[in-house]
This record gives structure tokens, sequence and C-alpha cells, in this order.
């Protein structure tokens, strides 16, 4: 009888509210912002450079490999993960219906992907047809103005690559689709959890290694960080706890050999599988952990008024890193010192450019800032 209670009581959305303190918030904030510079360093990584014709391989040495790959492929790795584990938090802390929530999730995830998707599409139609310019954008299969229907409908979906035409957006198109089945989810939880965790476990450790698909792929990725969070709130597990396992168990001295193991991995050409995935999992506590440890008030209040930004850092960057790359590959040397220089300092510049735009649009119109980034 208290299981199909419990049962309705989710299926009403009258399930037990999981309180954030004002400590907690904070952290998910600052920790939020960091991951998605984490995402920009992420999207900085290349050992070659696309032109339309042409494809540059750019001088790297071992040295230069080793922290770049270390950066971009293995710790940044972490910051989509955390992002479905916040998010799932945010959604099941508080009592929600079906209806309500996909309304919200259309105005906050549907409409800012639209828009984004609608932008890269018409800017890289405008930019095919400068001559001067076209050499910057390598045919995304075929010309744009070459598209037929299921071209489009590629750009918008992704259903051929796993990706729309602006790429990072494949995580609100996963993130939409696990709201639209989150009633369900929590219902399996309720009924087959320690099945759902095992299950949800051996796929994540494999994921990769034996199951290659990417759409796949992420699609597990996903699923095991969003039900993750799930267990946080239904267990109500408080997120400050993870500071206490990190320090009890040494975790962050685990993570910098996980780091190196995946390095050696890649460097001999082996699939780092079980190994990467269960260092993703350490590298998002240890991450979260940090944050909890930032001392300082200054600090935290800095962050905290430019991670207010963060959801425009990651609808804006894609595009302009892709172009400012490129023209810097056109215009400097290929050797150590720019690629190096690059490297570092294209992910930052690009940040603060991203947070300017922002800031601009809010400043001129405040109503338009809200519709294109999700009522944020």
């Amino acid at each position: 009888m208290a299981k199909n209670y419990k049962i309705f009581a989710i299926l009403k959305g009258f399930n037990m509210e999981y309180k954030i303190d004002k400590a907690t918030s904070e952290t998910i904030s600052i920790t939020k912002f960091i991951a998605i510079i984490f995402v920009v360093f992420s999207h900085s990584y290349r050992d070659t450079v696309n032109f339309v014709g042409n494809t540059v391989e750019l001088n790297i040495p071992l040295w230069f490999d080793i922290i770049q790959f270390s950066i971009s492929q293995i710790i940044t790795i972490t910051a989509v993960p955390i992002f479905f584990f916040f998010s799932s938090i945010l959604l099941y802390k508080n009592c929600f219906s079906f209806k309500n929530n996909i309304i919200k999730k259309f105005h906050t995830l549907l409409i800012p992907y639209l828009i984004f998707n609608t932008i890269a599409i018409l800017s890289y139609y405008i930019l095919q047809g400068i001559p001067q310019l076209s050499t910057f954008f390598t045919d995304y299969e075929r010309m744009i103005r070459n598209w037929h229907f299921m071209d489009w409908l590629n750009a918008y979906i992704g259903y051929r690559i796993g990706f729309p035409m602006l790429y990072p957006l494949w995580f609100i198109r996963y993130l939409f689709i696990l709201n639209i089945f989150a009633k369900f989810i929590e219902l399996l939880e309720e009924k087959y959890n320690k099945v759902i965790i095992v299950l949800l476990f051996s796929l994540y450790c494999i994921n990769g290694w034996l199951i290659k698909d990417h759409g796949l792929r992420l699609y597990i990725i996903s699923i095991f960080y969003w039900y993750l969070g799930l267990l946080f709130v239904k267990k109500q597990i408080k997120l400050e706890s993870i500071k206490i396992f990190v320090k009890k168990y040494h975790l962050f001295l685990i993570y910098i050999i996980g780091v190196i193991c995946c390095y050696l991995m890649h460097y001999y050409n082996l699939h780092s599988g079980i190994v990467g995935n269960i260092t993703t999992i350490i590298g998002c506590t240890c991450l979260i952990s940090a944050v909890y440890c930032i001392k300082s008030n200054k600090i935290k209040d800095n962050l905290l008024k430019i991670s207010v930004y963060t959801f425009p850092i990651y609808l804006i960057h894609e595009f302009n890193l892709t172009f400012f790359r490129k023209a810097l590959s056109a215009i400097l040397p290929n050797n150590i010192v720019f690629v190096s220089l690059e490297y570092i300092l294209c992910p930052i510049i690009i940040s603060l450019y991203c947070i300017f735009i922002a800031i601009i649009i809010k400043n001129k119109s405040p109503k338009i800032y809200s519709i294109i980034f999700g009522n944020r």
C-alpha cells in the first residue's frame, strides 16, 4: 500500500523535497561555470586544422601533446557529466508536474536550441558565399545552398552523425529528452532502483570500449549521470558529503593516477575504456570538492557574478572559437610557440568575448536576452 502511494505521489508531483542550502547552491553555480570553461578548453583540442580542400597538421612535440590531451581529452571531460548530474538534482529537488516541466523546458532549452542552431546555419551560409572567408568553413557535407530537405533535418536533429549543426547543442537535445522521461525514470527508480543502478553502471563502464556507436554512448553517459542526480535526491545525500568522501579516500591522488594512466593508454593506442570512465567519475567528485574548498569570499563572489553567464558561454563559444582558431592558424607560423599560446589563450579570450556579448545584449534588450538564453 505504501509503495502504491509513493508511485501515485510521483505521478502527481508530491515527492519529498530535497533542500539545497545557500552554500550548496553557490557551489553548484560556481562548479557549472568552471565546467563550461572546461567545455571551451575541451573544444580547443586539435592536432590538425581543416580548411576546405586542405588539412594542416600542427607541429606538436610530445611534451605539449601530454599537456593538451590531458587537459582537453581527460580532465575537462568531467564537464558534461556534471551538467547532467546537477540538472537532475535541480529538477527532482522540488515537486513538479510533467506538463509544467515540459512547458518550462520548452522555453529554457528548446527555444535557445532552435535560435542558436539557426544562427549557426545562417552564419555558415553567408560566410561560405564570401570567397575570402569560405576556406575557413569546411562544408557541412555539402555547401548549405545545395542542401535538400533531409540535409536541413539532419542539421537540426543530427540523425546522421549524432550532432546538430552547432554540435555542442547535442547536450540540450539529450537533456530535453531526459526531461520528457523524467517521471518515468523516477518511477523505475522507485520500483527497480538496485537493478537499474547496476545495469547503468555496467553499461557506463564498458561505454566506448564494447559500445562503439557514438549516439548510444552519449545516451548512456547522459542517463547514468542523470540517474546519479536522482539518487542523490531520493536518498537525501547532501552534495557536501562529496568533499568528505574525496578527502577520506584520497580521490585527488587516485584521480591524478587515473589521468596519467589514461594518457599512457592514448599514447600506446589503447582504449582507456573502464579506466577512463571511472577516472571521469572521480574527476567530477574532485571538481565539486575543490569548489567546496574555496575559502576566499572575494573569489567566490567574483565567480558567482560571472557564473550567470554560463549558459551564454555554452551557446556562443563554439562558432566563434572555430573561426578564431582557423584565422590564427592562417596568419601565425605553425610552430610550438604560437600553437601553445593559441591553445592557452583562445579559450580564455573566447569565454570573455561570450560574456561581453551577453552583457551587451542584456543591457540593450533584457527581453531578447531572456528569450534567447532561456529566461536565465
